[in-house]
Formats: C-alpha cells, structure tokens, sequence
C-alpha cells in the first residue's frame, strides 16, 4: 500500500469517524428536544388546568362566609397527608371586605388570609392543595410562595411556603 493509499485511508476513516460522532450528537439532541417538547406539552396542560380550576373557584360565591375555624381545617388537612399539625406555622386572616357597594344587590364580600407552611416538598404541597381544594372549596389559593428553607434539619427539596387564600360570599346579615 502507497503512502497515499494510506493517507486517503486515514482521511476516510477520520470523516467516517466525525459522521458518526455528528450523528451521535444530533441524535443526542433529537432526544434532547423531544425530552423538552415533551416537558413543554406537560407545563401547557398544567397551565390550562390551573387556569381552569382558577376561574371555575374565583368565580363561585357561597350564601354564607368561610367556616372561621380555618386552623382545624389546616390541622385536617396536613394530618390526612401524613403530616403534624405544627407543619402549619401561621394562619392569619388578613382582610374582610365588601366588593360592591350598590345597596340594591347582595352585598358580595371577600375574605382573604394566609397560611405559611415550613418544611414542606413540593409533592407533599401538591397533595395538601388538592386536599384543600377537596375539602374546602370555599377557600381559593390564590398565590404560592417558595422560600428555601435554610434550617439544617430540612431536607434538600423543602421549602418554607406562603399560601395566599380568598373566598368569596354573600352577606346575608341586616344593614346596621
């Protein structure tokens, strides 16, 4: 075999060797983008859901307010999960409020609060707000918060969580 046999030998081999290395990556990155297309499909369902269950409850007015023992209810909720009553660090009521002021229709209020949660997963927060939902549906989560809980006991996925909650009724009370 010639020198040039060789080298033409050699080149082959080398651009044979850069395809299949190309080839490798492209499938890599085929994978890759179905990976992502895939993961963007699941965002879009999650948002169109989310979405839904947010106009259907937003927009549900109950006859009479929210039950007032909301603590026994968290209490409930974290318990049916499997977690302790403490996991619950606040719940504050932060607003009670009348939407319309128009004397001739019923007289729509708002009620909002707040429940902080410590040291809770992000699966583990999926299973309580279904609960919720499920349970107390007067009561609309609004607004989610995650703070990376900084306590060495807390696992790597925990997070301190702030729920912002409403709900809407009408009040059926006498004008004063």
């Amino acid at each position: 075999m010639t020198r040039s046999t060789q080298h033409i030998i050699t080149l082959f081999f080398a651009s044979f060797s850069l395809l299949i290395i190309q080839f490798v990556r492209s499938t890599k990155s085929a994978s890759q983008l179905i990976a992502v297309q895939n993961q963007l499909n699941s965002v879009q369902i999650d948002v169109q859901e989310l979405h839904r269950l947010s106009s259907q409850s937003a927009n549900h007015i109950y006859g009479s307010p929210p039950d007032a023992d909301v603590q026994a209810a968290v209490a409930d909720v974290l318990e049916w999960i499997g977690l302790p009553a403490n996991t619950a660090v606040s719940i504050r009521r932060e607003s009670d409020r009348q939407l319309n002021h128009d004397p001739t229709q019923s007289r729509i209020r708002i009620r909002e609060m707040s429940i902080e949660l410590r040291s809770i997963s992000p699966p583990v927060l999926g299973e309580f707000l279904k609960r919720w939902r499920d349970q107390e549906p007067a009561w609309t989560v609004h607004a989610i918060s995650l703070r990376k809980s900084t306590s060495r006991a807390s696992k790597a996925n925990e997070y301190h969580v702030n729920l912002t909650c409403t709900a809407r009724y009408t009040d059926t009370r006498p004008d004063p």
